[in-house]
């Protein structure tokens, strides 16, 4: 005989996923929060998850990448969705082209504030007493360049799961169990009961057969991308953990397109509007970095659908978020909009007219508050003093000089565009020093005291 596990859920919509790697051939099988499993010791960790999500009212386009740890020849990966979804072939992956258009560049006039004091002694101290952010990286960034899982065989099963009341162990719908061991699979009862919650109200789930030519945990695999297409009127993320379970240790970047700007419903938004610091890498709360409606010939529109070929609306606002998940969150990741969102980068972002403005005038600074000005201007002085008394003094050529060493601090110190801030100390050393005050000598000045006459 035999049972149905979870059908009183039946009709109910699943929050939708459940991104799990199940690797083949051995005895006992560990699951963490992520539902991914090892067997034998062979351990198959995530370590990121790409996902970007265009959607346009009632489609939505998932594209999702996976960095994992391969440690087995060959793993099966399992997704659940809610509805059928439609497998569409990705020509490129799009990750690269987004990750560069949200890139959020520090401004430069920023560059020279954390100098702004220049060649002095004051920026030796105020760096010595207020150091800069040296808040620690959160987040292991992906430098290496990962080798691509091959994909054997993939297919979509639905169905229902039983539980046999004699032997007590779960019986998968009898296309995917014949699919599964035609692979070579057998999978362990957690897997399973994992699946029976999925199956069982609806879900459909897609299984794929990776194959890694040459496993190792010192160096990170490729999952995907994957793109399918889904009927929907709210964009939704297929996510899925257990409640209670260990801690989710991978990533999420994820890129969301959309008519309007669409954030998480059950998390809550950061706007981090220095995009450009480390990640905050908080855990349950999308840290978003990027945040701008797009002009249809913007780089991040023109890739998207000329070469990605999705569907992108007019005027599409384009968010990036990192995100961590919490112990404590459970379902999947719905999406609404979010008409109020900040702009990210603002008004002074790198390369702006406001940016450009804040680099010329800081750039002035060291001539106007440093000591050393001061005490070159006071130098100065004297020295015309001494000229105007016939006395030969070099001293009023000291500050136009020191104009030009700032002038020149600025155009070592700063990178691309900030080295605007060398402008105007350089017009002011060139202006000193091509056209020199010429002070002139003090001469005698006789004056006559006459009596004025009484008139009568």
């Amino acid at each position: 005989m035999r049972s149905v596990v979870g059908q009183g859920t039946a009709g109910v919509r699943w929050g939708v996923s459940l991104g799990l790697l199940a690797l083949v051939g051995l005895g006992s099988a560990t699951a963490r929060a992520d539902l991914i499993v090892t067997l034998d010791g062979q351990q198959q960790a995530v370590d990121a998850h790409q996902v970007l999500i265009v959607y346009t009212p009632g489609t939505e386009v998932l594209v999702e990448q996976l960095r994992v740890r391969s440690t087995t020849p060959r793993s099966l990966w399992l997704k659940a969705f809610d509805q059928r979804p439609q497998l569409e072939p990705v020509a490129e992956a799009p990750f690269d082209a987004v990750a560069a258009g949200t890139a959020v560049g520090e401004p430069y006039h920023r560059q020279v504030r954390s100098h702004v004091f220049g060649p002095s002694v004051v920026t030796l101290l105020t760096q010595k007493l207020l150091p800069e952010d040296a808040r620690p990286r959160q987040e292991i960034e992906d430098t290496e360049d990962p080798r691509s899982l091959r994909v054997e065989a993939q297919e979509i099963f639905t169905g229902t799961v039983y539980t046999s009341t004699i032997t007590h162990t779960f019986v998968l719908p009898d296309a995917m169990q014949a699919w599964l061991r035609m692979q070579g699979f057998e999978l362990p009862e957690a897997v399973k009961g994992s699946l029976a919650g999925h199956l069982n109200v609806g879900a459909h789930v897609m299984a794929t057969v990776l194959s890694d030519s040459a496993p190792t945990p010192d160096s990170q695999a490729l999952i995907g991308p994957f793109q399918v297409r889904l009927e929907t009127d709210s964009p939704t993320y297929p996510s899925f953990r257990r409640a209670g379970g260990p801690i989710d240790s991978a990533r999420y970047d994820f890129y969301v397109v959309g008519p309007q700007a669409l954030v998480p419903t059950q998390y809550p938004t950061l706007w981090n509007e220095e995009a450009w610091t480390p990640p905050m890498g908080q855990r349950a709360q999308f840290e978003t970095r990027y945040a701008q409606a797009q002009d249809p010939n913007s780089p991040i529109a023109l890739d998207l659908v000329q070469r990605q070929e999705l569907p992108v609306p007019d005027g599409a606002v384009v968010l990036y978020s990192r995100f961590r998940p919490g112990p404590e969150v459970v379902g999947e990741i719905p999406f609404e909009p979010r008409p109020d969102f900040v702009e990210i980068p603002g008004r002074t972002r790198q390369g702006s007219l406001l940016d450009m403005f804040l680099c010329l005038l800081l750039g002035l600074t060291p001539l106007i508050y440093t000591p050393e000005s001061w005490f070159l201007l006071w130098l100065g002085a004297r020295a015309r003093d001494r000229i105007r008394q016939g006395e030969l003094a070099l001293g009023h050529w000291l500050w136009p000089v020191y104009a030009l060493v700032v002038a020149g601090f600025w155009l070592f110190a700063g990178t691309g565009a900030a080295r605007a801030a060398a402008a105007l100390p350089l017009l002011v050393a060139v202006f000193r020093l091509g056209f020199p005050e010429r002070p002139q000598a003090l001469s005698r000045v006789r004056v006559e005291f006459k009596k004025k006459k009484k008139a009568r």
